[in-house]
């Protein structure tokens, strides 16, 4: 058998914001590691903020926060930070502006105070914000904000925006440190804008070559699954890159395949198409 090594995003193409983890791509990850083949998420998401839905599924490893984070086993492979000074600097116009911002690490996620209220407009279709509320049971104020972060001795691996006004987070690039790049994403059903800043070095198929790295294996082993901006670099990277069909345009047209949306069995079917898995 030719292993391979797969990588999965976890929002829009393992799990769909309103349903969930459909059994199907439950199924699948779990017969795919059986068969001898290693499973990773690959997410934008850092590792605390990981659905419980999703690591009960088990899988080998985590690419976590756009590939600043990275783990295969139990073993931290990769861990890039932001400094609390860069930080502070940026959010002077991200606050101006009152745009809402998650400082986002692997033991902890902070806030500020206009992410409250996307959180609370938002939550319907964004699983991310609304597993935020569950976790603090809907008291927002319960949520560590901001000044905690700059108190305390957390690390934070990127920041994550949300706005409705493009405009804003164009006025932010003159404030944006050489080291630093901001991915702004399509916006989402309500015309809100997800975004991140995050190191420039940094991106989801640099935390895949660690990964590579750690079992000694090549690029040409690897196939991944993703569906927005911040899966670009990881697509053009793996051996097979694959976008869900509802996916970014921009995604798709760098894609060498597509797979079905995620609640219409898409990864299962497309594991099945790339002999990942046995049809029983």
């Amino acid at each position: 058998m030719n292993q391979r090594y797969i990588f999965i995003d976890i929002d829009g193409t393992l799990l769909d914001p309103v349903n969930g983890v459909p059994e199907s791509a439950v199924i699948a990850v779990r017969e795919a590691r059986a068969r001898g083949h290693k499973v990773f998420i690959c997410t934008g998401r850092s590792k605390i903020n990981v659905p419980t839905a999703v690591s009960e599924i088990g899988f080998d490893g985590y690419i976590c926060a756009a590939g600043a984070y990275a783990e295969a086993e139990g073993e931290i492979l990769l861990l890039e930070t932001l400094e609390k000074e860069t930080v502070m600097k940026l959010m002077e116009p991200i606050n101006s502006r009152a745009i809402g911002c998650l400082f986002e690490g692997y033991r902890a996620t902070f806030i500020n105070e206009p992410v409250c209220a996307y959180a609370k407009r938002l939550y319907k279709i964004d699983a991310f914000l609304y597993e935020l509320l569950e976790k603090y049971h809907w008291a927002t104020e319960l949520i560590p904000r901001q000044e905690e972060y700059f108190r305390g001795s957390e690390v934070i691996s990127k920041l994550s925006l949300l706005t409705d006004r493009l405009e804003d987070l164009n006025a932010l690039y003159p404030y944006l440190p050489e080291h630093l790049k901001l991915t702004i994403h399509d916006p989402n059903a309500e015309g809100v804008y997800l975004c991140e800043i995050a190191v420039k070095t940094i991106s989801k198929a640099s935390g895949i070559q660690s990964i590579l790295s750690r079992y000694d294996i090549h690029q040409d082993q690897t196939i991944c699954y993703g569906d927005s901006m911040n899966d670009i670099e990881m697509v053009q990277f793996c051996g097979t890159g694959i976008c869900m069909r509802n996916g970014s345009p921009a995604l798709l047209a760098v894609a060498d395949d597509f797979a079905e949306p995620v609640m219409e069995d898409g990864i299962y079917k497309s594991f099945l198409k790339y002999g990942l898995i046995a049809d029983e």
